[in-house]
């Protein structure tokens, strides 16, 4: 019964996990309030997020000295749903050149957002995704990424995206 309860929680997290993105690129400030900057990163890319959307926002790691704010922590969102999540990410794919004019203060800073790897995938498939970046950068393959827990690349724009299984990773980027 313990071992069956342990199963269902595990599930449930996993699927919770499918509902955070990762923002790079947003300066950091204090007492900035995260909610809210996600919430006008979103209205920049056209998706209207509201405050009660959002479950959780925060950076990733220590924070770094204020001398060191050209590389800001990782903004890490966790939404209620999933499709506002695949509605962001499609927006930010469609604009890819977001910054932060209009949004915050100071110089522009380019934005990017992504579907959160780090806990997106478990350990193997990390070790797995981390192989398929080297191996696709030694044969000159400009995009590897992941999507919903699978390793997708191309060798240029306007290529056919394929999908990476390590036991043929070989034969793809050979």
């Amino acid at each position: 019964m313990q071992n069956l309860r342990n199963k269902e929680i595990n599930n449930r997290e996993q699927k919770n996990l499918l509902n955070e993105i990762s923002i790079t690129g947003v300066p950091e400030s204090n007492g900035e309030n995260l909610t809210h900057i996600t919430c006008l990163i979103s209205k920049k890319l056209g998706v209207e997020l509201q405050p009660n959307d959002v479950v959780n926002a925060e950076r990733l790691g220590i924070r770094r000295g204020s001398e060191d704010n050209t590389h800001p922590r990782t903004l890490t969102v966790r939404l209620t749903r999933r499709a506002l999540r695949d509605e962001l990410l499609k927006a930010a794919r469609v604009r890819r050149n977001i910054d932060t004019v209009g949004i915050l203060d100071g110089d522009p800073h380019k934005l990017y957002l992504n579907e959160r790897q780090e806990k997106n995938l478990n350990e193997s498939k990390r070790l797995e995704y981390q192989k398929a970046r080297v191996l696709g950068r030694k044969n000159s393959w400009r995009y590897i990424w992941t999507r919903n827990g699978r390793i997708y690349a191309k060798q240029y724009p306007g290529a056919p995206a394929q999908r990476i299984r390590m036991e043929q990773a070989l034969a793809i980027f050979g």
